[in-house]
């Protein structure tokens, strides 16, 4: 459920492969529930919302937020590489760049 995606997304952001990894949960800029509170019930919307609030501190615009659904949705096989794949994209984003 959403609760499940939401730690995958965690551990995903946790374990990035990055130079600067993001410390644990004292980084997080929101909880799980408003995250879940936002976002569509599928699971899929919760983990989009949950990835850029925790990397850019905001919520997903409705263009991002249907882009990353869509990407998540077409990797039901290999959910949690697309979740890494997600959360790369997210880091090494011009926004992630340019502002943190």
């Amino acid at each position: 459920g959403a609760a499940r995606e939401a730690g995958e997304v965690h551990d995903a952001v946790r374990h990035a492969d990055h130079p600067r990894r993001l410390q644990p949960a004292r980084r997080l800029v929101i909880d799980e529930a408003a995250a879940a509170r936002q976002a569509p019930a599928d699971g899929v919307g919760v983990a989009a919302t949950l990835a850029v609030w925790n990397i850019f501190g905001r919520a997903p615009a409705e263009e991002e937020l249907n882009a990353l659904e869509q990407y998540l949705k077409s990797r039901t096989d290999r959910r949690e590489p697309a979740l890494q794949q997600m959360v790369w994209a997210l880091l090494t984003s011009s926004e992630c760049r340019f502002n943190y």
